[in-house]
Protein backbone atom coordinates (compact mmCIF):
# COMPACT_ATOMS: atom_id res chain seq x y z
CA UNK A 1 0.00 0.00 0.00
CA UNK A 2 3.02 2.27 1.00
CA UNK A 3 4.45 1.60 -2.64
CA UNK A 4 1.34 2.38 -4.29
CA UNK A 5 1.10 5.69 -3.04
CA UNK A 6 4.36 6.64 -3.06
CA UNK A 7 4.01 5.81 -6.68
CA UNK A 8 1.01 7.55 -7.00
CA UNK A 9 2.58 10.66 -5.46
CA UNK A 10 5.34 10.76 -7.80
CA UNK A 11 3.12 10.51 -10.52
CA UNK A 12 1.31 13.25 -9.45
CA UNK A 13 4.44 15.79 -8.66
CA UNK A 14 5.77 14.50 -12.44
CA UNK A 15 2.55 15.41 -13.73
CA UNK A 16 2.05 19.02 -12.02
CA UNK A 17 5.71 19.75 -13.02
CA UNK A 18 4.93 18.71 -16.75
CA UNK A 19 2.26 20.23 -16.59
CA UNK A 20 4.24 23.81 -15.50
CA UNK A 21 7.03 23.46 -17.88
CA UNK A 22 4.37 23.41 -20.33
CA UNK A 23 2.54 26.36 -19.42
CA UNK A 24 6.32 27.88 -19.09
CA UNK A 25 6.53 26.99 -22.74
CA UNK A 26 3.23 28.20 -23.64
CA UNK A 27 4.14 31.16 -22.39
CA UNK A 28 7.54 31.64 -24.40
CA UNK A 29 6.01 31.06 -27.55
CA UNK A 30 3.53 33.29 -27.02
CA UNK A 31 6.18 35.64 -26.36
CA UNK A 32 8.10 35.12 -28.95
CA UNK A 33 4.54 35.90 -31.17
CA UNK A 34 4.28 39.00 -29.43
CA UNK A 35 7.97 39.92 -30.22
CA UNK A 36 7.32 39.70 -33.84
CA UNK A 37 4.99 41.97 -33.75
CA UNK A 38 6.33 44.25 -32.29
CA UNK A 39 9.24 43.93 -34.31
CA UNK A 40 11.46 43.51 -31.66
CA UNK A 41 13.93 41.12 -34.02
CA UNK A 42 16.88 40.98 -31.62
CA UNK A 43 14.87 39.55 -28.74
CA UNK A 44 12.94 37.19 -31.11
CA UNK A 45 16.15 35.70 -32.27
CA UNK A 46 17.42 34.38 -28.76
CA UNK A 47 14.53 31.78 -29.64
CA UNK A 48 15.75 30.38 -32.55
CA UNK A 49 18.94 28.05 -33.09
CA UNK A 50 21.85 29.66 -35.65
CA UNK A 51 21.35 26.75 -37.76
CA UNK A 52 17.29 26.50 -37.53
CA UNK A 53 16.43 24.16 -40.40
CA UNK A 54 13.34 25.63 -42.01
CA UNK A 55 11.56 23.07 -44.36
CA UNK A 56 8.66 25.05 -45.42
CA UNK A 57 11.11 28.64 -46.57
CA UNK A 58 10.27 31.42 -49.05
CA UNK A 59 10.94 30.97 -52.59
CA UNK A 60 14.96 31.59 -52.23
CA UNK A 61 14.75 31.31 -48.47
CA UNK A 62 18.38 30.83 -47.17
CA UNK A 63 18.53 27.93 -43.98
CA UNK A 64 19.10 29.16 -40.28
CA UNK A 65 18.35 32.15 -37.93
CA UNK A 66 19.41 34.59 -40.82
CA UNK A 67 17.03 33.05 -43.14
CA UNK A 68 14.38 33.48 -41.22
CA UNK A 69 15.05 37.09 -40.79
CA UNK A 70 15.51 38.00 -44.02
CA UNK A 71 11.71 35.73 -44.39
CA UNK A 72 10.71 38.39 -41.83
CA UNK A 73 12.00 41.58 -43.34
CA UNK A 74 10.13 40.33 -46.64
CA UNK A 75 7.08 39.75 -44.81
CA UNK A 76 6.95 42.77 -43.13
CA UNK A 77 7.98 44.63 -46.39
CA UNK A 78 4.99 43.71 -48.04
CA UNK A 79 2.57 44.06 -45.30
CA UNK A 80 4.24 46.28 -42.65
CA UNK A 81 1.02 46.17 -40.34
CA UNK A 82 1.04 42.28 -40.26
CA UNK A 83 0.07 41.16 -36.78
CA UNK A 84 0.08 37.36 -35.43
CA UNK A 85 -2.68 36.12 -32.73
CA UNK A 86 -1.82 33.22 -31.36
CA UNK A 87 -5.20 31.25 -31.13
CA UNK A 88 -3.87 27.55 -29.98
CA UNK A 89 -0.58 25.80 -28.86
CA UNK A 90 -0.77 22.34 -28.13
CA UNK A 91 2.91 21.05 -26.74
CA UNK A 92 4.00 17.53 -26.60
CA UNK A 93 4.32 16.07 -23.07
CA UNK A 94 8.62 15.84 -23.34
CA UNK A 95 8.21 19.84 -24.31
CA UNK A 96 10.48 18.82 -28.02
CA UNK A 97 7.70 20.02 -30.42
CA UNK A 98 4.84 22.84 -30.31
CA UNK A 99 2.15 23.35 -32.97
CA UNK A 100 0.46 26.68 -33.19
CA UNK A 101 -2.56 27.92 -34.98
CA UNK A 102 -2.36 31.65 -36.12
CA UNK A 103 -4.44 34.06 -37.20
CA UNK A 104 -2.44 36.49 -39.75
CA UNK A 105 -3.87 40.05 -40.53
CA UNK A 106 -2.19 42.93 -42.42
CA UNK A 107 -2.60 45.15 -45.29
CA UNK A 108 -0.61 44.56 -48.46
CA UNK A 109 1.64 47.41 -49.02
CA UNK A 110 4.91 46.48 -50.58
CA UNK A 111 5.94 44.09 -53.24
CA UNK A 112 4.67 40.47 -52.32
CA UNK A 113 6.04 37.24 -54.21
CA UNK A 114 6.84 39.69 -57.48
CA UNK A 115 2.84 41.33 -57.26
CA UNK A 116 2.77 44.81 -56.76
CA UNK A 117 1.28 46.21 -53.60
CA UNK A 118 -2.50 45.98 -53.95
CA UNK A 119 -3.46 47.81 -50.52
CA UNK A 120 -6.03 44.86 -49.74
CA UNK A 121 -6.11 43.39 -46.00
CA UNK A 122 -5.60 39.89 -45.83
CA UNK A 123 -7.22 37.89 -42.51
CA UNK A 124 -5.64 34.30 -42.73
CA UNK A 125 -4.96 31.38 -40.54
CA UNK A 126 -1.90 29.95 -40.40
CA UNK A 127 -0.07 26.83 -38.00
CA UNK A 128 3.77 26.74 -36.94
CA UNK A 129 5.14 23.05 -36.55
CA UNK A 130 8.47 23.77 -33.93
CA UNK A 131 10.71 21.49 -32.99
CA UNK A 132 12.82 22.55 -30.68
CA UNK A 133 16.39 21.60 -29.26
CA UNK A 134 18.31 23.23 -26.36
CA UNK A 135 15.51 25.49 -25.33
CA UNK A 136 15.27 27.07 -28.77
CA UNK A 137 13.26 26.85 -32.19
CA UNK A 138 15.53 24.21 -34.04
CA UNK A 139 13.42 23.19 -37.22
CA UNK A 140 10.60 24.71 -38.50
CA UNK A 141 7.31 23.91 -40.56
CA UNK A 142 4.83 26.72 -41.32
CA UNK A 143 2.04 26.42 -43.26
CA UNK A 144 -0.49 29.33 -44.38
CA UNK A 145 -3.83 29.65 -45.82
CA UNK A 146 -2.52 30.75 -49.36
CA UNK A 147 -5.20 30.12 -51.14
CA UNK A 148 -7.50 32.42 -49.18
CA UNK A 149 -4.49 34.94 -49.41
CA UNK A 150 -4.60 35.07 -53.11
CA UNK A 151 -8.26 35.29 -52.71
CA UNK A 152 -8.23 38.30 -50.44
CA UNK A 153 -5.36 40.08 -52.73
CA UNK A 154 -7.07 39.55 -55.93
CA UNK A 155 -4.70 37.34 -57.01
CA UNK A 156 -7.53 34.40 -57.81
CA UNK A 157 -10.87 33.54 -58.20
CA UNK A 158 -13.36 34.08 -55.01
Amino acid sequence: MKTLLIAAAIAFIATAVSAQDKSLTEKNIRRAYDLLNNRDFDSFSLMVSENMIEHTPFPGQKQGLQGMKDAFEILFGAFPDLRFEVKDVIISDDLSRASVLVRLTGTNKGEWMGMKPVNRSIDIMGIDWLIFSGGKVSEHYGFMDTDMMSQQLGMAKQ
